[in-house]
This record gives C-alpha cells, structure tokens and sequence, in this order.
C-alpha cells in the first residue's frame, strides 16, 4: 500500500472522529450555569422607617419543625457586638438580629459567616435590619479566607475589637424592633402569634449582645423541662451580673460568687439603676444550697421598673414594643405587660448571665438624658393603653 494511501486514509478517519464528536457534543445539554444570586428581598416594619431581611444566608434545614423540646437563644446587636456573640460558647440554635451599620461591618459579617465560620451556619438565622432607604446586604458570592490566623473566633473577635458603640451610629437603634425580629426568626414565627404557651416545643432566651449565658444553660434547662409539672405562665428569671472588663465570664456560680466577693463583678445594673434588677432579690439567691444544674429555686413578684432577662416559651408571649427606640423603657415596657397579662416570674438558680464590663455612670452617649426623658413620656402612654388592651386584668403596672 502506497503511503499517500494511508495518509489518506488516516485523513479519513480522523475527520469522522471529529464529526462524531461535534454530533455528540450537541446531543449532550449544556451544563446549566447556577442562578445569579439574588438580593434579598425586605419588608418595612411598622413605623416604615426600617427594613427587615429575614434568613439572608438561608434557614438552616428543619428549623420550622419542633421534634423535640429545644431552647433557642436569641440575640441583636450592630455587626461587631453580633460578632462577639457569635464567638461565644453556646453551642445550641441562634437566632440573630443585625442593625446593618456600620455597613463595612455587616458586609464583614456577612464575609466571615461566608467563609471561616461557615459550619455556624447549621444552626443560625440570621436577620438583617437597615434603614428603609437603604440597599438591600449585599452577600458575598463565594466563600472568603480568614485574613489571618485564628481562624472563626479570630475573625469573630477582629470585628467585634473594631465595633463602635450602638448609640453612636448616627441612626436611631431599633432595639425592640431588633429584638422582635431575633425572637421571630427562634420561634418559627411571630412573638405574639400561635395557640397559648404550652411546655414540651420551643423556648427562647432573649439577651443582648453583650450578655453571655452561663455554661451548660441549654442543657439544664431541657432536663428541667423534661422532669415537668411547670406552669406555662411562667417565665425564667435569669439573675444578671456585671463582670469586670477583661476577665473571663464565670463558668459556673460558685466562681461567680467569687468574683463578686472580690468586687469583680456584681448584680447588673447595681450602680446605676439598682431597682431595675432589685426584684430578682440576688442576696436570696446568693444563700441558695449549690444546685447540680438550673432548678426553680422561687417566685418573684413583679415590682416597677424590673427588666429581666429570661427564658420563655417561643408562643404566645408579648412582643416588645417596637416604638421604643434607642435608651429607655424597652426592656421594661415588655415585663410590665407581661405582668399586666398574667405572667408569673420564677428566679432559676444553677444558671446565670454576665454583661461584658461594668456598667459606669460617666460611659454612656451624650444623648442618653434626652432619649431617656422621651422614652419616659412614651411609656406613661404605653401603661394606659394597657388598661385597654388587658380590660379584664386585675393587674397594673
């Protein structure tokens, strides 16, 4: 055979590979290209003046199911303070409600939350709140690296290091509205929506940022709930305590205890607005006989102007008024209707929060006074509509 044959026919046979393959290559459906994400898409609140973007990274698989009974904690704070709280110790479900300003800060978040905290993600909602004008957050399209080393809590603890104070963002903090919006994403729903609390689903503890749960909270209050015979009007008064800036949060009460024999800590709010926390009556708590895990350890009667942190079943309890904006009132307007409802308080022993530092008379804004004062006016109004609201209570606050 000639060679100009075989070349021929080499020829031949490579330009029918090369048909084939052109005709397989249309036969097999182009890879679809994934979606552009989109934009979360908000909802203006009541006053129209904010914007609520509900699960920006996605809900996390089986949240609206309750299997078993859970305890949810629920938290808000700007960017930084969110990242504090993220970096902490709870290692049950989150649900977090972020003031979007800064805006480098959210996008931060968002980044990190993105990236080398992504296993948080199997256990956090996460909802944003933004002035109504403004764009919606912006979420990062791929996954980014830890800027150095530390890894999830490094990061955390970068943004939280450079977070400005939440009453100096030039905007108005929608603390209760944030707080409305923290327990709905816990619940599944709304705070003052569904059938009359009942033991045996979902329980939220609402805290700020800067209040940390003590260890092993989660879990004694579900073996608390699992031995039974609880009231569902009662909620669960968690004593809260100051701990000095730069010492570690206590671990358990006996070092609590400690820390405030030795003046490094004491009962939350004790210099500034002692009656706000008399109520929980922490001298009684403080003599209480060691408790293994949280036990109902007493009552206590409601007294004006308590504000306590607590933990509550996720249903059928008062939402908090969002009309309170800023210093004042906002905590304190939820407890006295949860009085005026029917609400009883019981003090948990076994079990505690802590605030980051002290609280000192000379660290608050400028305008702390004026808000105050408005805040003040607003809640002599909200205490008579109460009276309309609860017609058949024989409770006042």
């Amino acid at each position: 055979m000639s060679r100009g044959r075989v070349l021929g026919g080499c020829a031949w046979f490579l330009g029918a590979l090369a048909l084939l393959q052109t005709l397989y290559l249309r036969a097999v459906p182009p890879t679809p290209r994934p979606p552009p994400r989109r934009a979360p898409r908000g909802v203006l609140d009541a006053s129209g003046a904010f914007r609520v973007f509900r699960d920006v990274l996605g809900a996390p698989p089986g949240w609206a199911r309750a299997p078993r009974p859970e305890l949810v904690l629920a938290t808000h704070g700007s960017p930084g303070r969110a990242a504090a709280a993220l970096g902490g110790s709870w290692g049950g479900p989150l649900a977090l409600a972020v003031f979007g300003v800064p805006r480098e800060g959210l996008e931060e978040l968002l980044a990190i939350l993105g990236g080398p905290c992504r296993s948080l993600r199997s256990r956090l909602r996460l909802h944003v709140v933004l002035g109504a004008a403004g764009p919606p957050p912006k979420i990062p399209e791929a996954p980014r690296a830890p800027r150095s080393a530390g890894g999830c809590r490094g990061a955390l603890a970068r943004l939280a290091a450079a977070d400005p104070p939440s009453y100096s963002l030039g905007v108005p903090y929608p603390g209760n509205l944030l707080r409305n919006v923290a327990w709905e994403g816990a619940a599944g729903g709304g705070p003052a929506g569904g059938p009359p609390p009942k033991f045996g689903e979902r329980f939220v503890l609402m805290v700020d940022a800067d209040v940390v749960p003590s260890p092993g909270l989660r879990e004694g209050f579900l073996e608390l709930l699992r031995d039974g015979g609880l009231d569902a009007r009662l909620l669960f008064v968690l004593p809260a305590f100051e701990v000095r800036a730069g010492l570690r949060p206590p671990a358990s009460k006996p070092e609590l205890l400690r820390l405030w024999g030795a003046g490094d800590a004491r009962p939350f709010y004790g210099t500034l607005c002692p009656r706000c926390q008399a109520p929980t009556d922490f001298g009684r708590w403080r003599t209480l006989p060691p408790a293994p895990r949280p036990r109902v350890a007493y009552e206590a009667p409601w007294r004006d102007p308590w504000e306590p942190f607590f933990v509550a079943p996720a249903r059928g309890v008062p939402p908090f008024d969002e009309r309170f904006l800023q210093y004042g009132f906002n905590r304190i307007s939820q407890a006295c209707e949860l009085h005026v409802a029917g609400f009883r308080f019981a003090v948990l022993d076994g079990a505690f929060v802590t605030h980051r530092g002290f609280k000192e008379p000379g660290g608050f804004h400028g305008g702390r006074e004026a808000e105050l004062g408005h805040n003040r006016r607003l809640f002599r109004g909200f205490r008579e509509e109460l009276r309309r609201r609860y017609p058949g209570s024989p409770r006042r606050c």
